[in-house]
């Protein structure tokens, strides 16, 4: 994977504009003007990937049954071929979730 990080504009679903800084992981992207044909990308992709392993582990929880849980998770945005995606990362660059459980007291 190559690790190039450029920022690029983008669009919220509501249609905000914004600068993002993203990994470039197919090494596609030269100038930020040359992405996908000069299409801004659109964050719906990477929303629907956050509410997508959010509801994942809401149902693994609701199995499990804690008195108390939370989820802590990491993001970098990265882009594939014109396309944003969420890749889960920490500050040191490893992929990691954090989950607490508590059943008692």
């Amino acid at each position: 994977m190559s690790d190039s990080t450029k920022t690029i504009a983008a669009t919220t679903s509501e249609g905000t504009a914004l600068l993002v800084e993203v990994v470039d992981i197919d090494g596609e992207l030269g100038g930020g003007e040359e992405l996908a044909g000069s299409r801004i990308p659109d964050l719906k992709d990477v929303m629907r990937q956050v509410t997508d392993l959010s509801t994942d582990f809401r149902k693994a929880l609701e199995s499990a049954k804690p008195k108390k849980a939370s989820l802590e998770f990491g993001l970098k945005i990265a882009l594939k071929s014109g396309a944003m995606t969420a890749l889960l990362v920490d500050a040191t660059g490893e992929a990691a979730v954090k989950v607490t459980l508590e059943w008692g007291g």
